[in-house]
């Protein structure tokens, strides 16, 4: 997809070493922005991914339709020499709030959003990785739909407050058809100001 070849530049332009991704899906994307960290010569890189894995469910109504593979498939993708990876299986929405509290100290270069398709979902996600984001933490959502659909990270994104954030809404993007309607799905890029 055009709109994932951002991640990787992100990665490499803000020297991003510890790296959270929240919707691994098959590994693909993380292992990108994995491979960008290291083959920027950058040490200690880290890569923490969390998805439901085997626990998906088919929600059509939220537009999480495609089903990631087993766990143990994804953990060799994003298994990159140089780098440390390591998965975590369950609803964000509770292993989220886990990792916080179990690394308190810990700060993210990287957060790739890109979990449930649900606004109350991508919304809790952005509030439980508040502890992790430093001055220079990239945030990434993915899904903003134009035209809005009623999911994705449209909402979230249009009322960050722009006294605290830098947001863009990134050119390239793919375009689909939902239920008949053409659609273009943009990353968006969220720094803090």
């Amino acid at each position: 997809m055009r709109r994932y070849g951002y991640l990787p530049q992100f990665v490499a332009n803000h020297n991003c070493k510890n790296i959270m991704e929240i919707g691994v899906w098959n590994g693909g994307t993380g292992r990108h922005m994995i491979e960008s960290a290291v083959n920027k010569g950058l040490d200690n890189v880290a890569y923490f991914g969390f998805d439901l894995f085997e626990d998906f469910v088919v929600d059509t109504e939220n537009g999480d339709t495609k089903v990631p593979p087993p766990m143990n498939e994804v953990k060799e993708r994003v298994t990159v020499e140089g780098a440390y990876s390591e998965l975590f299986q369950g609803d964000s929405r509770v292993t989220i709030p886990e990792f916080v509290e179990e690394n308190s100290d810990m700060k993210m270069d990287m957060i790739f959003i890109d979990g449930g398709h649900g606004w109350e979902n991508i919304q809790t996600d952005w509030d439980n990785v508040q502890p992790l984001i430093h001055e220079k933490t990239v945030i990434v959502f993915d899904d903003y739909w134009l035209p809005e659909l009623n999911w994705g990270s449209n909402r979230i994104v249009d009322n960050l407050d722009m006294e605290k954030w830098n947001v863009e809404v990134m050119p390239l993007s793919d375009s689909c058809d939902w239920e008949g309607r053409p659609c273009k799905l943009h990353v968006v890029k969220v720094l803090p100001k």
